[in-house]
């Protein structure tokens, strides 16, 4: 059925445009919004570029979207092609797109297929290519030109990453605006839950526990996590970390930390469903000294559970959810400078659950909100 000809009380059909399914940030947040959105207003399907079955594509597939494949983008033609057939197809009102620099192809086709609204979701915040690489920066510029010639609508989760996607002067183009990637304010209302315990580890009860969430790529600087909590053992001896994630650097990563003879006491436990219980369960403190980020989930995560957070410096500043429960210490400092901070946050301790929820809601991270918030806007967008 063409867009246009349905009834405005029809449910406005979205196509959520992501890379893969796999378990990163994005897919964690689509699944979220899946569940929540109100299907009488939204239909809600996902397109992606990955051959392979990712692990949140069953999930998502359980809350009554569907799930359509597109050939990888290195194949243009193909890949174009196929995208355009699906657009048609389903009569979509609506093109959400989410891979950064490469929304602005999406959003070409998308509007050569008839859809009326084209928005590309800004979720990270690469650095500018340098200019010793004048490719990159034509390139950059380029992807910005046709991403704001194309987009009916603009997202970004912090203001980094829309100046990071849109331009410095994104403030002044009333289609932008800010959301922050929500998450399930329950999944802290319900803790205590099932998790790894110290014990499960070997990890004394005593002992300082320094947690991190990430993908194993080089925007999460793993190297300056270990050389950090190196500096913070010399301090702390009874100290841990667990790793949480998984990603092409692992192998290397692990056999770093095999080589420094820290294996005893850094555990790399992989994919976790339920990272909030994790946490809780064995940290201290949460570190991430992320070379770039748009607005880091994991940041929240540990806020919500009550536990302080040290982060690199030149990371959103809406990730301050909370005085005194955030440090922030540059990239590039020595990881003895990252460890005093590590001792800082890990000698404040705790902070009252309650006080955290009631912070990230007013940061505009209660999901419900925002799966009703989302609703309206495909809605005012589709139907004015």
């Amino acid at each position: 059925m063409d867009a246009s000809s349905r009834m405005v009380d029809d449910p406005v059909r979205v196509a959520h445009i992501v890379a893969t399914l796999g378990v990163g940030g994005i897919e964690r947040w689509l699944l979220q919004v899946a569940s929540a959105i109100d299907r009488r207003r939204v239909q809600l399907d996902v397109i992606v570029h990955d051959p392979k079955t990712g692990a949140l594509e069953h999930p998502i597939r359980q809350t009554g979207s569907r799930v359509l494949r597109c050939p990888p983008p290195s194949r243009p033609i193909a890949w174009a092609t196929a995208l355009r057939h699906h657009l048609e197809a389903g009569g979509y009102d609506v093109v959400h797109a989410h891979p950064y620099r490469f929304c602005g192809p999406i959003l070409w086709v998308s509007r050569r297929s008839g859809v009326p609204v084209r928005i590309a979701h800004s979720r990270n915040a690469l650095p500018a290519p340098p200019w010793i690489r004048p490719h990159a920066r034509l390139f950059e510029h380029a992807a910005r030109r046709v991403i704001l010639r194309e987009m009916t609508l603009g997202l970004a989760v912090s203001s980094t990453a829309a100046a990071a996607l849109f331009g410095g002067g994104w403030t002044r183009d009333r289609r932008i605006r800010l959301m922050p990637s929500a998450i399930d304010l329950d999944l802290f209302r319900k803790l205590p839950r099932l998790a790894p315990t110290r014990a499960d580890l070997g990890i004394p009860e005593d002992a300082i526990v320094v947690g991190h969430c990430g993908g194993f790529r080089p925007v999460k600087n793993h190297a300056k996590l270990l050389e950090a909590f190196a500096s913070f053992r010399r301090s702390t001896p009874s100290a841990a970390m667990v790793l949480i994630g998984d990603g092409p650097l692992r192998p290397t990563i692990e056999r770093t930390i095999r080589a420094s003879g820290d294996d005893r006491v850094v555990h790399c436990l992989g994919h976790q469903d339920d990272v909030p219980a994790v946490l809780n369960s064995l940290c201290d403190v949460c570190v991430l000294p992320s070379l770039w980020e748009g607005l880091p989930r994991v940041v929240a995560e540990a806020v919500g559970v009550g536990l302080p957070v040290v982060i690199s410096e030149h990371l959103a500043p809406e990730l301050d959810y909370l005085p005194d429960r955030v440090w922030r210490v540059p990239a590039s400092a020595p990881g003895s400078a990252w460890a005093e901070s590590i001792v800082r946050a890990a000698a404040s301790g705790r902070y009252d659950r309650r006080a955290c929820i009631d912070a990230l809601a007013a940061a505009g991270l209660d999901l419900s909100e925002q799966a009703h918030r989302l609703a309206n806007l495909y809605s005012t967008a589709v139907h004015g």
